[in-house]
């Protein structure tokens, strides 16, 4: 049998600070590991083409969690843009 999961609690969105901090991880995953020439731009990527494999804990104030994978979150693209394309010409 297989288990429903539950509804989502937090919200669909990949906030800012959730990127930032998904970016800069998996930047140093693919240094250490791989040795790709632009992690960043790899990096990037992977959340907009929704192929990065990291999950979020999210506290919430009852004092539980809900684990979020970045794949199935919706991101900003605008937040995104100016790191893709660092010269604007």
């Amino acid at each position: 049998m297989t288990e429903a999961t539950p509804p989502r609690r937090t919200s669909k969105f990949l906030s800012k600070y959730e990127c930032s901090r998904v970016i800069g991880l998996r930047m140093l995953q693919l240094q250490e590991g791989e040795g790709t020439p632009h992690p960043l731009k790899l990096a990037i990527r992977e959340i907009l083409e929704r192929t990065n494999p990291m999950v979020i804990r999210r506290h919430l104030p009852d004092k539980t969690y809900e684990d979020v994978s970045v794949s199935t979150l919706m991101h900003d693209r605008f937040l995104l843009r100016y790191q893709l394309n660092p010269d604007p010409e």
